[in-house]
């Protein structure tokens, strides 16, 4: 479904991304792990159309998505949410959401009627009139990950929506996301919680320096030797 191949980002002096290949099949929930600074969100930025890679191939569903702007991807059916909630915080959830179903819905009225269906979807009408900047953080969480269900994507690429939870969220989380997959959204995560990758992802990959380090079966991956000295540590 996504195909990657020879990905080459640099800025200056800094080579981001060297050489990365891989491919996600349609309908995989898989992983992305690695240590801070080795390369994950500028990885995705590039697939999403927020950064130009230097070199490489990107194909989606076998067409050539290099270059094209964030809005035609998102048309495509590639969406993402970020590591820090994003969007409009001043304005309520609804809003937010129906900002995100007019990629596919020319009228406001039809827009907020899909945005709707994915207040019910993920659990958030109650909260749907407030402001996104009123919400802790797991539901701003949830949000980020609405606004893109909301351009109605063939791939969700989530970037450590994870991130700042505790175990009992990211179970909720992780039961959510399951919930998605199997309505036949192929996810692609990058998260540092390995419990949730295991619970998630059958396959992986693991991302050093900009490089492919490993890539395979979660469980080969977790426990390939250059990938504990590299990212999980020794002892």
């Amino acid at each position: 479904m996504l195909s990657i191949k020879g990905l080459q980002k640099r800025f200056g002096g800094l080579h981001v991304t060297r050489d990365v290949s891989f491919d996600v099949p349609e309908g995989a929930c898989f992983g992305i792990i690695g240590p801070n600074g080795a390369g994950k969100t500028t990885l995705f930025n590039q697939f999403a159309g927020a950064i130009k890679p230097d070199a490489g191939e990107i194909s989606f569903e076998g067409r050539n998505i290099h270059g094209l702007p964030i809005h035609e991807i998102a048309k495509r059916g590639l969406a993402r949410t970020f590591q820090i909630a994003t969007g409009f915080p001043e304005l309520t959830v609804e809003e937010n959401i129906t900002i995100g179903a007019l990629v596919r819905h020319r009228s406001h009225l039809q827009a907020r009627s899909a945005a709707r269906k994915v207040l019910e979807k993920l659990q958030l009408a109650e909260v749907g009139s407030m402001p996104v900047q009123q919400l802790p953080v797991q539901m701003k969480k949830r949000v980020g990950v609405a606004v893109a269900l909301a351009t109605e994507p063939r791939m969700l690429l989530l970037d450590e929506v994870m991130a700042g939870l505790n175990p009992s969220e990211v179970g909720a989380f992780v039961d959510l996301l399951q919930t998605i997959n199997s309505e036949g959204v192929t996810l692609l995560f990058i998260e540092h919680n390995i419990r949730a990758i295991r619970r998630l992802c059958p396959n992986t990959l693991v991302l050093a320096l900009g490089s492919v380090l490993a890539v395979g079966p979660t469980e080969d991956v977790l426990n390939n030797p250059d990938v504990i000295t590299a990212y999980l540590g020794k002892g």
